[in-house]
Order: structure tokens, then C-alpha cells, then sequence
């Protein structure tokens, strides 16, 4: 951190926290401005999607398939007893989800995480080199799932990500993208026409994703 280097294990925790905090602004200030409002690249959809209350068998079903050795979040509950008490606490936790559905508020005690640095390469002394892992309470991660579901489903039953997509999908994978560009070039060569390929690699481009312009996108094509 600005060419310091640090041993005390409360500075080091410290840096690492300012520089992920500060990364993705730091890019979005140096990116230049488009020329074309979101709305251009978008199609205003005649669907709408509303979140509907989650069943007390589906949250049973996923308290009672958690993996016991996934890391506990900031409450500090590991997954064994969630999966034990199962049907104990489901219909508590439907009762919550629930509530913050047909209210519209995310509980906060959801949003907090637990931020782990994991050295990616190069030298472990430059912030750089490090990329942060969230660890949410495993309760926070089921109730996303039912949401997520939700979504995932109007999203391919109203054919709203492109086609092309293969991130963020179920029963896709970059497999599915090579997959498809190489048959591509294939055709392409059966007719004698060459192949031209730019790779590139955006950095940081999850987090620098404008919240603003990705709110009002999901108003315009829900």
C-alpha cells in the first residue's frame, strides 16, 4: 500500500480492505463515457416478474441438503445444525424469507460477509495480487437460492439473456462458448473463409458494473 510494507497483521487487514474497496473506482473514474444511454442495448419487456413467497418444502429441502463442510459465515453457524434442525427451524426461516419478500426489505444481518484475501500470483506483497472471497451466513445463501431459482426461471422461460451468454446459467459453461465458436470457424473454413479472433479479458469487470444503470436495466426488461 503505497509502497509500504506492512507486518502488523491490523494494518495488512486494513490495506487489503481500502484497496478492495477502492479498486473497481479507481477503474471506473479512468474509463471513458459512452456515447449511448444503456437503453440503446436493451429491449423493453412485456413480462414482469415478482418475486412469490417460497414454500415451506423447498425451504426444507435446502436446510436439509446443506454441505456440512462449507465455512460458516459472521453468525458463526456452521451447516451441520442447520441441516440437523431442519425440520425444526424451516418453517421459522419461511416465516422470515417470506416476510422480507412481501415487505421488500433485505434483512441487513444478510448482507454482511466474512472478506478473505486469496494470493492469486506474483508477490504477495502488492494488493494486486489478491482477489476477495465473501463468505455469507449459509441462512443469507438459502434464501438467496430461492430467489435466484425465481428469477433464473423467468429469465430463460421469457428468453431474456442472450443466447450467446453461457455465464451465470444453468447447464452452460465455457465449454458451451468454445463449443460453439469453434463450430463457427469450422463452417467458416468449409467455405474457405478465414478466422479472426480478439481475446480479451476485462479486469475487474464484475465490480465495476454501474449498481445505478443495472437497476434501472432490471426496471426496463422485468
Amino acid at each position: 500500500n503505497d509502497n509500504q510494507n506492512l507486518t502488523k497483521k491490523h494494518e495488512i487487514a486494513d490495506a487489503l480492505n481500502s484497496h478492495f474497496n477502492e479498486v473497481a473506482s479507481r477503474l471506473v473514474n479512468n474509463m471513458p463515457q459512452s456515447s449511448r444511454t444503456f437503453e440503446s442495448y436493451v429491449t423493453r419487456s412485456d413480462t414482469q416478474f415478482t418475486i412469490q413467497n417460497v414454500s415451506l418444502t423447498k425451504v426444507y429441502k435446502l436446510l436439509s441438503t446443506i454441505k456440512t463442510s462449507k465455512s460458516a459465515g459472521h453468525d458463526r453457524i456452521p451447516g451441520k445444525p442447520l441441516r440437523d434442525a431442519a425440520e425444526i427451524i424451516a418453517p421459522s426461516l419461511s416465516a422470515i424469507f417470506n416476510a422480507s419478500i412481501n415487505t421488500g426489505i433485505f434483512p441487513e444481518d444478510f448482507k454482511i460477509a466474512i472478506i478473505s484475501p486469496i494470493h492469486k500470483a506474483g508477490s504477495k506483497t502488492n494488493c494486486d495480487n489478491y482477489r476477495p472471497i465473501s463468505v455469507l451466513s449459509s441462512v443469507a445463501k438459502i434464501y438467496e437460492k430461492l430467489v435466484t431459482e425465481q428469477l433464473e426461471i423467468y429469465l430463460e422461460t421469457n428468453h431474456i439473456l442472450a443466447e450467446e451468454q453461457a455465464g451465470f446459467r444453468k447447464n452452460h459453461s465455457t465449454q458451451t462458448s468454445l463449443l460453439n465458436i469453434t463450430n463457427q470457424w469450422l463452417m467458416n473454413m468449409d467455405k474457405g473463409l478465414l478466422n479472426g479472433v480478439i481475446f480479451l479479458d476485462l479486469k475487474k469487470a464484475f465490480d465495476c458494473v454501474d449498481h445505478n444503470i443495472l437497476l434501472k436495466k432490471c426496471i426496463v426488461m422485468e
